[in-house]
């Protein structure tokens, strides 16, 4: 496993940590009916989906220099799988045809087209990503939806909380 790969698994595995415990603070706000829990939950989870909502919109934007981060990536591979990129994209070199990443000999098929990798990895990563960045718009929305819903717990909560001081206030006036 390379390093870049356990980076990412690191901090999937710290995001999940993360997320699993905000969860658990809004279950136990919402089981024990926690006001300050339920109002940690609901400002958290807001920050998270504003975090995510930027994050998504500089991605599509563009703002993120893409080209950048996968030429980056591209350089640190090792020779093997730059082959290998080469062979399965039809490309050769990064930057234009036969650079200095280039990995020699170039394939057949990138010859006659004189294609770099850098538009070609670009191309697969919205290729291979599109279908992830539907399924992270619907994990989006299922997160605003937990956060509307635990603004009306916190509501319910409040709500409840005036009706019991109200009834006791009125038992105590009854008992005078």
């Amino acid at each position: 496993m390379g390093l870049l790969s356990e980076q990412t698994a690191i901090v999937m595995i710290s995001v999940g940590s993360c997320i699993t415990l905000l969860a658990l603070m809004g279950l136990i706000g919402a089981r024990c009916q926690v006001k300050c829990c339920l109002k940690f939950y609901g400002w958290i989870l807001l920050a998270v989906v504003l975090a995510q909502i930027t994050a998504l919109i500089l991605v599509l934007t563009d703002v993120v220099n893409l080209d950048e981060i996968v030429a980056s990536a591209y350089k640190l591979t090792p020779v093997d799988t730059r082959l290998d990129i080469q062979d399965s994209s039809g490309c050769c070199g990064l930057y234009s045809f036969n650079d200095t990443f280039a990995v020699l000999p170039c394939p057949p098929a990138s010859i006659t087209d004189k294609v770099p990798c850098l538009s070609q990895l670009v191309d697969n990563y919205f290729k291979v990503n599109g279908a992830f960045g539907y399924i992270y718009i619907a994990v989006l929305g299922l997160q605003v939806i937990g956060l509307l819903v635990s603004w009306c717990e916190l509501c319910a909560v409040r709500r409840l909380r005036e009706r019991e001081k109200k009834s006791a206030h009125l038992i105590a006036t009854n008992f005078e």
